[in-house]
């Protein structure tokens, strides 16, 4: 990989932006194995052993820097900032019904370095500074940079089923069925000043559950989707702690009716429960955030040709 970032340098009282180019390249070699074992017609063993990376944004990675005299901060990207590096092993269950449906389980480790996180520093360097006026090199520094090592592991399971699965044609009840999975995740990783804390954007659950009806030209689902908390960013003794997006639940539902090959009538409902989604600081009573965004709703017909 080949950088070449160009960006601005502004907030210098009585100098003009600065125009700053830096370049940065690296090598990133991915190894990686999988086994696949047919064990019988309907069931299959999967093994994999993968390596990979996790880039920096292209925002990240531009060299501009904002300066903030009266409150002593520069803002900016990181084009030293490394990638996100990961090696892993997964091993799954897959089995495939003869007259349909599917099940799977399997559980995954991932070894992870360089982690990513957007922090703040002393920003260091002293060829902005107007001395003795600004000593900008003491500022505070908001941008994205390399932490420590983690990993994440868990656990996931995936079913879908019908009753005309099951061998047959079971008339009207054959068309139901179930659709559901869901992941267990459990992870650690070191902040940039030394912490131990869970990955950024990982729940600890995920997970999807639904009935629906499939035959006679009619395809009716609802699906009921739940993440519990998860951190949204670091925080620090000015935030009060770290930022968190509270456990989340949300209800869908759809119904489609085939009128002919080509033509379909459709209704559709989003958010049914309007439930909230809220962030909090450090713990659940420091509400920050609170929205709601309402229930949706959508009906037509759909021409295929």
């Amino acid at each position: 990989i080949t950088n070449s970032g160009t960006a601005f340098v502004f907030g210098l009282p009585g100098r003009p932006a600065v125009l700053t180019t830096i370049d940065t390249d690296q090598t990133l070699i991915f190894p990686s194995a999988h086994v696949n074992w047919n064990v019988s017609d309907e069931h299959k063993l999967r093994l994999s052993f993968t390596t990979g990376a996790a880039r920096p944004d292209y925002t990240v990675v531009r060299p501009n820097l904002t300066f903030n005299d009266a409150n002593q901060t520069v803002s900016g990207g990181n084009p030293f900032a490394r990638p996100e590096r990961a090696r892993g092993v997964d091993l799954y269950w897959e089995w495939y019904g003869r007259n349909g449906g599917f099940a799977s389980f399997g559980v995954f480790y991932k070894d992870v370095s360089s982690a990513l996180f957007s922090d703040a520093r002393i920003f260091g360097d002293t060829r902005f500074d107007s001395l003795p006026q600004f000593e900008r090199s003491d500022y505070r520094f908001n941008t994205t940079v390399n932490g420590g090592n983690g990993y994440i592991a868990g656990a996931e399971a995936a079913l879908q089923l019908q009753v005309d699965d099951f061998g047959g044609d079971h008339g009207f009840i054959g068309g139901f069925g179930i659709i559901a999975n869901a992941t267990y995740n459990k992870s650690r990783v070191t902040t940039p000043d030394g912490r131990r804390i869970t990955f950024p954007g990982t729940s600890r659950w995920v997970y999807n559950v639904g009935p629906y009806f499939e035959k006679y030209g009619v395809s009716a689902r609802v699906v009921y989707q739940k993440r519990t908390e998860w951190l949204s960013e670091l925080g620090g003794p000015d935030t009060g702690g770290d930022l968190f997006w509270d456990t989340d639940g949300e209800l869908d539902a759809s119904i489609r009716y085939a009128v002919t090959p080509h033509i379909e009538v459709y209704a559709e409902g989003g958010n049914l429960l309007n439930g909230p989604g809220r962030r909090y600081v450090g713990n659940k009573v420091r509400t920050l955030e609170f929205e709601k965004f309402g229930r949706r709703f959508q009906a037509g017909v759909r021409v295929t040709y």
